[in-house]
């Protein structure tokens, strides 16, 4: 992940990955240890030094005392720099 991710979530934006990990992940991290998620389906493409994932995923579980049963989207968009993959984008949300 690149220290200047864009991470779009629920409406919200961070622009690093130092602002990710110092709020929302805690929350994101919560809420995932109480889910049952199963991947669902996953595509890929690449075109050049560019790349994306986008993976849909059931996820089901009791969440601050309320039942949860939804199907999530990840998009996530990398970029190859300096031969290696980096995450440069992230795109969160629920079907």
């Amino acid at each position: 992940m690149v220290d200047d991710v864009l991470i779009l979530e629920g409406g919200q934006a961070q622009t690093s990955k130092a602002e990710y990990m110092g709020g929302h992940m805690i929350l994101d991290m919560a809420f995932l240890k109480n889910m049952n998620s199963k991947q669902v389906s996953r595509k890929t493409g690449q075109a050049g030094d560019l790349a994306w994932v986008i993976t849909h995923t059931e996820v089901t579980g009791i969440y601050k005392g309320k039942p949860v049963d939804t199907t999530s989207r990840e998009f996530l968009q990398l970029k190859r720099i300096d031969g290696e993959w980096k995450i440069t984008m992230v795109q969160w949300g629920a079907n």
